[in-house]
């Protein structure tokens, strides 16, 4: 038994799903134990069946014989379903298609371009005239106002919420000072003071600031009617400095008399009217100051605050906003042609990676087309020389275990019916593949031509998108 293993082991494989061959050989000892064959030959020898005259095979050979041919049908099966699954394949991989499409990729891309363009020349158009629009407005102020002077540069965002929370913090701190020296006279202490110092601090640097702002630059106005109203804004940011500065020392003094019960307001009210500059000692002094200072640092401040000439900063600031949306469109419509390019050099790149995948797949599949019918053949013999070994053993062991002589058939050879092999022609496979390899041969010799002509439509369609300063350059 263990010669013939040896002989018939060569034929295993590890098992699987499927009907394949290869994953489910036939097994001699398998097949041996599944059939029963020697029990069976032991115990219809000692019986001396079958019979010295039987011609025929016995039960247990044809079980044999059964068997085996079930698994050449299954072999049959498979080789037909392999050939068809193998030709499937090999047409699904056809990269005629898409080497066809890469070699096309720059005008392909041309036309992708050109829609992405088109899809937003009209909202550019209508931002590049609204610009031109403020453009000229500007240019129109200039020009009544006798400017020859450009704008004082908008300040940045940062810089715009730090002067914000400096001001607040002149508001907070004047109010802090205020109401140290509220404190002394006011039951309620620090707290309370704060309470009348933030209002007036509050009205004094914001006041201030919003006098600078708004109109103390008519000062700077062509216009002699626009100069009297930057000199009414003068002479009312001196009033409101001047005022709540004495406001603010007399209330302190008054605090100072009498607790707050409604006294202390009529007796600042008194005491401003008959001696506005009566003070009464160095801590009022010293309050009217810090309140004056506070109000010119905050007029200074809003006076600063954009260009110094009414109405050239918020003129400029439109036409900068404006070329900015511009701009910005711009700059999305570039994106887009850069994505889109990087798109097509990533496809372009996809597809010659994959056509050389499918060309070495293609090539494997036909060489397993080249084989199936070898396969074919060799597991029909196999099948053969199982079936022979499995018979050989069945008389072998009935012939040991007789008393009288083997039937004269033992001598046989048992045949199966023949099988046609067959035969798979590669030719068309093979000239196939040539082409489709020579097509990859020819876009390899093409693809950095490809590439420039796709660098080249982009830079000509990104040129095309300009920013508003480009325009006036040009102009």
């Amino acid at each position: 038994m263990g010669i013939v293993r040896s002989l018939f082991g060569w034929m295993q494989a590890t098992p699987a799903s499927g009907d394949n061959p290869a994953l489910y050989p036939l097994d001699f000892d398998e097949l041996k134990k599944e059939l029963g064959v020697v029990d069976e030959a032991r115990r219809m020898g000692v019986h001396n069946n079958p019979p010295e005259d039987k011609t025929g095979l016995s039960a247990i050979e044809e079980r044999i014989v059964s068997r085996i041919e079930e698994y050449r049908h299954k072999v049959i099966g498979w080789s037909h379903d392999h050939m068809v699954y193998l030709k499937r394949h090999m047409s699904e991989l056809d990269v005629t298609k898409d080497i066809n499409r890469a070699r096309e990729s720059s005008e392909e891309f041309k036309r992708r371009a050109n829609d992405v363009i088109a899809s937003h020349d009209h909202e550019l158009h209508q931002l590049d005239a609204e610009a031109q629009r403020l453009t000229t407005q500007l240019e129109l102020f200039k020009a009544k106002n006798r400017l020859d002077r450009e704008p004082k540069q908008p300040m940045g965002t940062l810089s715009r919420w730090l002067w914000i929370l400096i001001i607040a913090l002149l508001v907070i701190l004047e109010g802090a000072a205020n109401a140290y020296f509220f404190s002394a006279g006011l039951a309620g202490g620090l707290a309370q003071g704060f309470v009348y110092a933030g209002m007036l601090s509050a009205i004094n640097v914001l006041g201030g600031f919003f006098i600078g702002k708004k109109g103390l630059k008519y000062l700077w106005h062509v216009n002699t009617f626009a100069k009297f109203i930057g000199v009414i804004s003068l002479l009312a940011a001196l009033a409101l400095m001047f005022g709540i500065a004495l406001i603010t020392t007399h209330l302190r003094d008054a605090f100072a008399v009498v607790t707050l019960d409604g006294d202390a307001m009529a007796i600042a009210h008194q005491t401003m009217l008959a001696s506005p500059f009566g003070f009464h000692g160095i801590d009022s002094i010293i309050l009217f100051l810090m309140s004056a200072i506070f109000s010119i640092l905050a007029l200074v401040k809003g006076l600063t605050w954009g260009d110094i000439y009414p109405g050239y900063s918020s003129t400029s600031d439109r036409v900068i906003e404006a070329r900015a949306l511009h701009d910005s469109q711009v700059e999305l419509v570039r994106d887009e042609l850069s994505d889109l390019k990087e798109e097509f050099e990533k496809t372009l790149d996809s597809t010659l990676e994959t056509a050389k995948r499918d060309i070495v797949k293609l090539k494997e599949l036909a060489e397993n087309k080249s084989l199936a019918g070898q396969r074919f053949t060799n597991y029909q013999g196999k099948a053969e020389h199982m079936l022979h070994a499995l018979i050989e053993l069945f008389r072998t062991e009935n012939t040991i275990h007789r008393k009288t002589p083997a039937p004269a058939y033992f001598n046989e050879k048992v045949l199966l019916p023949p099988v046609e092999a067959k035969e798979v022609d590669l030719q068309d496979d093979l000239i196939d593949i040539a082409r489709q390899e020579a097509l990859l041969d020819e876009l390899l010799a093409q693809v950095e031509p490809i590439r420039g002509q796709i660098q080249s439509a982009f830079v000509s369609c990104y040129d095309q998108v300009t920013p508003l300063r480009d325009h006036l350059k040009s102009a």
